[in-house]
């Protein structure tokens, strides 16, 4: 397995507040490691730093043995993708289809069979407007998107927050499925820790300190 994944030393601060610092972390293709924590510890932040949406204080970050700093965004849009939690208002009266036509001309890996499959797995219909989903079935709409681009790295955030147990064990069995075959490195966040354990080849606990490896 290739390093897809390297965090050393990174620190993060609010103006002169201390959010999190000395995180170090290493993901490898196929591994699917999960951060747990406190709330307001900073699991989201370190997602968000992952992202280049946050510029960390101290630390580096290497993706695909390249400093993060040097690739740039079209590269990261063609082998990083992400879920994070909450809503993109713009795409209120977009519906599913049409949303998924614009952007997938933006994605040299997209995979349309993968989109359609995942729509009937999880019970999307195509023509539903954003603005007519619950939050548990937008998640659903931005994972399908996630894993449509066959991404190197995979960013998840609470990806189960707002799904009922029926439904998380459809969307979890599929996105295993896709971590297998195409040996997607995943960082998962979340709280529940028996469903961390089912999914994790490492757990790590996030602190103020750094991350404290749990499994």
């Amino acid at each position: 397995m290739s390093l897809v994944l390297e965090v050393e030393n990174l620190s993060l601060y609010y103006g002169k507040k201390k959010l999190f610092e000395n995180v170090d972390l290493k993901i490898k293709s196929g591994e699917f490691v999960s951060v747990r924590g406190e709330n307001g510890v900073g699991k989201t932040s370190l997602l968000l730093c992952l992202l280049g949406k946050i510029s960390p204080k101290t630390g580096s970050l290497n993706i695909i043995s390249k400093p993060w700093h040097k690739v740039n965004k079209g590269e990261t849009m063609q082998f990083v993708s992400c879920v994070l939690q909450g809503k993109d208002w713009a795409l209120a009266h977009s519906d599913i289809n049409s949303h998924f036509e614009s952007i997938r001309k933006l994605y040299s890996n997209w995979d349309n069979n993968l989109v359609d499959h995942l729509l009937m797995e999880f019970d999307l219909e195509k023509d539903k407007k954003f603005y007519q989903l619950s939050m548990g079935e937008y998640s659903k709409v931005k994972l399908i998107q996630a894993l449509a681009i066959k991404p190197k790295l995979l960013l998840l955030d609470e990806l189960t927050a707002n799904l009922s147990e029926n439904s998380k064990k459809i969307v979890l069995g599929n996105l295993i499925d896709q971590v297998s075959e195409n040996e997607l490195a995943v960082l998962y966040v979340g709280h529940d820790l028996n469903e961390i354990k089912r999914l994790s080849d490492s757990i790590y606990t996030m602190k103020s300190t750094g991350l404290e490896r749990l499994l």
